[in-house]
């Protein structure tokens, strides 16, 4: 497991994979987050439609937590969404 002393990005992400699968790696993270962090947790229908790239090229730290996923879920839709997907914004607050 991995330990952050703090971010030097308003948002981390964390791939992880079902256990049964075989060609996936899961990266632990442990961080303090505070407010105004992001936490965002999605699965590979998200991640392996549109890429880590795009993920970051469309994140806006000022939106709010359901704009963002709006802003993926649309990128996913346009993009054909070829697997099902699931997508958490979380934003801390106090």
């Amino acid at each position: 497991m991995t330990t952050l002393q703090r971010p030097t990005a308003d948002l981390l992400h964390v791939l992880c994979a079902d256990p049964e699968e075989s060609d996936f790696a899961i990266h632990r993270v442990t961080v303090i987050l505070e407010p105004g962090d992001k936490l965002v947790l999605c699965s590979d229908g998200i991640h392996d439609q549109i890429g880590e790239d795009r993920l970051w090229a469309l994140f806006d730290p000022a939106l709010d937590g359901a704009a963002q996923a709006k802003i993926w879920r649309d990128a996913v839709w346009r993009d054909g969404a070829k697997d099902n997907f699931s997508l958490v914004v979380v934003a801390i607050e106090t």
